[in-house]
């Protein structure tokens, strides 16, 4: 009795992304070859494929990007760190380059010992 309930309490909000989502994986279904969908494997593989692309893609309604986003312990501090090394290098100014007016005294090339 509920679930006929809650059928009837839809809205048409709820009824029309149901849609969207039903025209989508038949559109997917469509596509994919039919290789694919009799052999369990490569449909294993086409299925996990397809969910990281949402998961990522920030498709997943279920799941709680704001807790990953704001939590430290995700991030890639590799990457951060190789960001923060180049904005670095990319503000200093080369000690070649000569600025318009000023002469270079004592660099000669040769190193002295």
């Amino acid at each position: 009795m509920e679930k006929l309930q809650q059928q009837r309490d839809r809205t048409d909000a709820d009824r029309a992304r149901d849609e969207a989502s039903y025209e989508q994986e038949q559109a997917v279904a469509e596509m994919t070859p039919r290789g694919v969908l009799t052999d369990k494997l490569k449909s294993r593989e086409l299925l996990e494929k397809m969910v990281l692309e949402k998961v990522l893609a920030g498709g997943d309604d279920e799941f709680d990007y704001e807790s990953v986003d704001g939590d430290e312990k995700w991030d890639d501090w590799e990457t951060l760190e190789e960001d923060i090394r180049a904005q670095y290098f990319d503000e200093e100014t080369p000690e070649e380059e000569v600025q318009e007016g000023k002469v270079l005294t004592g660099q000669t090339g040769i190193q002295d010992f």
